[in-house]
């Protein structure tokens, strides 16, 4: 071991109320960078050892700032029952955490001053107060000086300066000064105490100020005097340890260090992390030193428990076990050496193949050592969970793709499961991701004994198939993409077997960026169709994010955009009939969400604006915050447009006026119009900013808008009409201009044949003037013309 064996980032080792705390670099999970997982640590039920299952990123799983937080909660629960214990139960607990942990030095002063002199001046809310009320004053008075000592030295133990500043000579030299006020005091304080818990309390506070005076000999002179004292408060015992051990690496005795750290690890659960991450032999001989230092059973395995979390999981496994073959430290072990082999074999969350092959586990690089130890420890059945074993060795046998023993040993797995209801889900978990892989094809038998787990794992655990990572710190059973993998491989055999429906819809897929997407779809759409469907068809329809009245929604936009106004309608209806047959609205959580989903189903949903109203300045916030008579959905709007169109192609009287409405319509329905959530779908979302992204589109083509624009005006004598009519083909000849913007033109737009028509035939109109008002790029067209002539 000629590298440091912990790769966490330790920051600072002491500070902060009375607790010794140690800071770890712990990076949150990066979604390209996670991998997949099917065991779970989560097996192993005791949850101090939480923090200590295999992260990517770190030694941690991303919720140890979460555990670091519990563990200094519970340090907090500990040292107050020792409190409430030593006190004799005369003071209430909330009390005693306001007085421990709440009140500010100043109330405990006004507090020991009203103890010592009967100071009548307080305030109502301390009035009442048990510690008041003790039958022994002078140990109430203790009480106060000891906690107003304490309280005192945490500014001077820890100051708080700004991350940028670095303290002065000056500052280091005061801050010595007041350590060494505080010293004496404490020294003082602790040889008149007669409690011999405060006692207990005051080494403890001497050690600290000991260490923040660098005076490490000291320290450790009187840790070796003075610890076999402390029998009142263990959690005092083992703060004042981790002090002592801080001291011992200062002065660069690793292995007493190192020692120490592993005996907190062992003996005290809400300082585990803490004494990790403090845990830190550098070399081999440090290493050596460290273990000669252990002199009971418990305190070697646990030497060895740290070393295989850090470094060699192995190594660890194969000691304890000689040393403890009931150690749950092997169980932690086991979990975070499958963990380890998992990044092996199984592929990568973010590993996108066209290859079918691309989601099997990859066979071999399985370490022979590691299958040997899991399968003497499985057989010996000395282990403290024999079901853990046999299960760990039937997923590594599973992994070599020796599938006879992964068999072999399952079964034997699920007769020892004893009471651990998460070993029995881990084993329904292999099971399903045995069945899929060993499978020669997956036919009605295959499917009908996957559904039932299948079923159960999408239910089960939502939030992985969803990539939600807040299953890291909600400390539940957790796996990595379980579904998501099982998903996906079974997409790739149902590809080989040349069922693409099917492969779809397991995967969820449906992105129109495939080349395949248009058969696909069409022929997913039909399969949603048939009247019948088997009980595993019915789970994939349920899991896929699609629904009929999705893809009848998607098949009526695209119709529109194209100008097949018949082909919409009914598409749209047939969306209509859909949802209202369906319970599309109660559908299960989708692996897929989109940001159109809103509550209101595709041709449902209701246009935020009137699309047949019309402005010279394109206002969609008005529009859309104006008062509507009549709301329209995606139906309702299409059904009026082709009523239009058949007026309009009837030459009646109105049909310049139905004309212009009609061109509205198409207009609204473009990128620039009040009603272009029209043509956003699930399906395909084109995006909210006018860019490359989307420019030369259906979506922006303003051709059929301007088209009915120049019909309306040819169909109306009404100079005003026409001249209105004029200039909103301007502005789709406007828009059209601006999707293909020449790099090198100079100006903010340029002038086509509408603006010219409209100051040459329509000068005298009043929609003329209003224009000028309202469009600066016509006025300023006019004004230059003018000059110009």
């Amino acid at each position: 071991m000629k590298n440091s064996i912990v790769k966490s980032c330790v920051v600072a080792g002491i500070l902060f109320s009375t607790f010794l705390i140690i800071i770890a670099c712990v990076w949150e999970p990066d979604s390209d960078d996670m991998y997949y997982r099917f065991f779970s640590p989560s097996v192993v039920t005791n949850k101090v050892y939480e923090p200590f299952h295999y992260s990517a990123h770190s030694f941690f799983l991303p919720g140890a700032w979460q555990q670091n937080s519990e563990s200094l909660s519970l340090l907090d629960s500990v040292n107050l029952n020792e409190w409430d214990k030593n006190t004799g139960s005369v003071i209430s607990r909330r009390e005693l955490r306001e007085l421990v942990y709440d009140y500010p030095v100043e109330t405990i002063n006004e507090l020991l001053s009203h103890c010592k002199h009967q100071v009548a001046a307080l305030p109502d809310s301390l009035q009442a107060l048990d510690i008041l009320k003790m039958p022994d004053k002078k140990r109430s008075i203790e009480i106060l000086e000891y906690l107003q000592f304490a309280k005192l030295m945490e500014p001077v133990i820890a100051p708080r300066y700004n991350w940028d500043y670095t303290p002065t000579l000056q500052d280091t030299v005061k801050r010595n000064e007041e350590l060494t006020r505080l010293l004496n005091r404490g020294k003082l304080l602790s040889k008149t105490s007669t409690d011999k818990a405060l006692k207990e309390r005051y080494s403890f506070q001497i050690i600290r100020l000991l260490f923040a005076l660098q005076k490490y000999d000291t320290c450790i002179k009187k840790y070796k005097t003075e610890i076999s004292k402390i029998s009142l408060s263990p959690s005092i015992k083992f703060r004042f340890m981790g002090y002592v051990a801080g001291a011992f690496r200062a002065v660069n005795n690793l292995s007493m260090a190192n020692y120490l750290y592993a005996k907190i690890y062992s003996a005290c659960d809400a300082m585990k992390l803490t004494a990790f991450v403090s845990f830190s032999p550098n070399e081999e001989s440090d290493w050596a030193d460290c273990l000669k230092q252990a002199k009971t059973k418990n305190e070697k395995t646990a030497i060895w428990h740290l070393l295989g979390i850090k470094n060699d999981a192995l190594r660890g496994i194969k000691e304890i076990y000689a040393i403890d073959p009931a150690s749950e430290y092997l169980d932690v072990l086991l979990v975070r050496l499958i963990n380890l082999a998992e990044r092996k074999f199984l592929p990568e969350r973010s590993y996108i193949d066209t290859n079918i092959s691309s989601m099997s586990p990859k066979s071999g690089n399985i370490d022979k050592s590691e299958l040997q130890i899991c399968k003497r420890i499985a057989d010996e059945h000395k282990s403290h969970s024999p079901a853990l074993w046999e299960l760990g060795f039937s997923y590594l046998s599973f992994a070599g793709h020796n599938y006879a023993v992964a068999t072999e040993y399952l079964e034997k797995a699920k007769k020892n499961t004893e009471k651990n209801e998460r070993i029995k889900e881990q084993i329904r978990i292999l099971e399903t991701v045995y069945a899929i892989e060993m499978a020669e094809v997956i036919g009605n038998s295959q499917e009908n004994a996957l559904l039932a787990n299948l079923e159960w794992i999408y239910n089960k655990l939502p939030n992985n198939s969803a990539g939600n990572f807040d299953q890291y710190t909600t400390n539940k059973f957790f796996f990595d993409g379980i579904f998501d993998w099982m998903s996906r491989r079974l997409a790739e055999r149902y590809m080989v077997q040349g069922d693409t429906v099917k492969a779809w819809l397991i995967s969820g897929q449906y992105s129109t960026d495939r080349p395949e997407f248009s058969k696909t779809f069409r022929a997913v759409k039909i399969f949603l169709e048939l009247p019948k469907h088997s009980a595993y068809e019915k789970f994939l329809i349920k899991i896929y994010p699609l629904t009929l009245n999705d893809m009848y929604d998607y098949l009526g936009v695209q119709a529109f955009l194209q100008g097949d106004m018949e082909s919409a309608y009914q598409n749209f209806s047939l969306g209509e009939k859909s949802f209202k047959s369906q319970d599309t609205a109660a559908k299960s959580q989708s692996r897929i969400s989109n940001w159109y989903d809103d509550g209101k189903q595709s041709c449902l949903k209701e246009l935020p604006g009137d699309p047949f109203i019309i402005h010279i300045n394109d206002c969609h916030d008005c529009d859309h915050s104006a008062p509507q008579e009549v709301k329209y959905t995606k139906l309702s709007f299409v059904k009026k447009m082709l009523d239009l169109q058949k007026v309009v192609k009837e030459k009646t009287p109105d049909a310049a006026m139905k004309c212009f409405a009609l061109a509205n319509g198409f207009y609204n329905a473009t990128y620039f119009g009040n009603a272009r959530s029209f043509y956003e779908t699930k399906i395909k979302y084109y995006g909210g900013l006018f860019d490359g992204f989307q420019k030369n589109t259906l979506v922006t083509d303003c051709r059929r808008a301007r088209y009915y624009y120049e019909m309306a005006a040819s169909l109306s004598k009404d100079a005003e009409f026409r001249a209105q009519c004029t200039f909103m083909a301007a502005k789709c000849e406007q828009n059209m201009f601006f999707e293909n913007f020449p790099a090198d033109f100079k100006g903010d737009f340029r002038a086509g044949v509408y603006f010219a028509q409209l100051k040459n035939e329509f000068s005298s109109t009043k929609y003329f003037q209003e224009i000028l008002k309202e469009c600066g790029y016509f006025k300023t067209f006019v004004q230059t013309h003018n000059q110009k002539h």
